[in-house]
């Protein structure tokens, strides 16, 4: 049962992956059905999903449609194995881009701490945090 209710809702979403697909390549999809709308907006929302998390970037698309295919007939090109190995070189290439960006931030971060350390009035704490007085108060009273 579980497998039907994979197909189900695989089947329209593939459905609306290829719609899209074929839209922007021929301009055109027939969306007055409603079972086409209906596909065609699970298609959006899974491609909105997937490009949101940086998923399809340097993704060939018609691979990918095919994949999805292949998985709604349950007939993979590729071994287990093989799929797992090509995942992995995915979240490895994903966790290099992220380290990658996460090293841009904290050189940008630092350079920002640092230039304004100097601005008049930033106050820096021996823990690195900063802070800008506006305007002191009387130190007698709080």
């Amino acid at each position: 049962m579980n497998t039907m209710i994979r197909k189900i809702v695989l089947i329209p979403a593939l459905l609306g992956l290829m719609a899209s697909a074929q839209s922007f390549a021929q301009g055109d999809v027939d969306l007055e059905n409603e079972d086409n709308r209906i596909a065609y907006s699970i298609g959006v929302n899974i491609g909105q999903n997937l490009v949101a998390q940086g998923l399809l970037d340097g993704i060939d698309l018609d691979i990918f449609i095919v994949g999805m295919l292949d998985a709604a007939n349950d007939d993979s090109k590729l071994s287990e194995e093989e799929m797992f190995a090509a995942l992995q070189i995915f979240q490895e290439r994903l966790a290099s881009q992220a380290q990658a960006a996460l090293e841009q931030s904290r050189a940008a971060s630092a350079s920002f701490l640092q230039e304004n350390s100097a601005k008049d009035g930033v106050v820096t704490l021996a823990s690195g945090l900063q802070y800008l007085i506006l305007e002191s108060g009387d130190a007698s009273g709080a």
